[in-house]
């Protein structure tokens, strides 16, 4: 099982609005994902998946120390129904 933040960043204190795209087919993590308010559990596949999520984030790290912010992915095009 592995998770992947998508699209957290933002203000202390201000409302969540984030994607969390896990790999391995855990149901136990989308249903806990589903009971924070403002996040949405996204199925990422396998856990095969999860290298290249992994190598992604160290793209956004590297991001984030060359220009002194803090960077997100976001992921458009992806309806509000939870069934796809």
């Amino acid at each position: 099982m592995h998770i992947g933040l998508l699209g957290a960043t933002g203000p202390a204190g201000a409302a969540l609005a984030a994607r969390l795209a896990s790999v391995g087919h855990s149901v136990t993590v989308a249903d806990l994902c589903s009971q924070i308010p403002g996040m949405r559990p996204l199925d990422a596949g396998e856990l095969s998946n999860a290298t290249a999520i992994e190598a992604f984030t160290a793209v956004l790290l590297q991001l984030n120390v060359r220009y002194k912010t803090r960077v997100s992915l976001q992921l458009t095009g992806i309806g509000d129904d939870p069934n796809g």
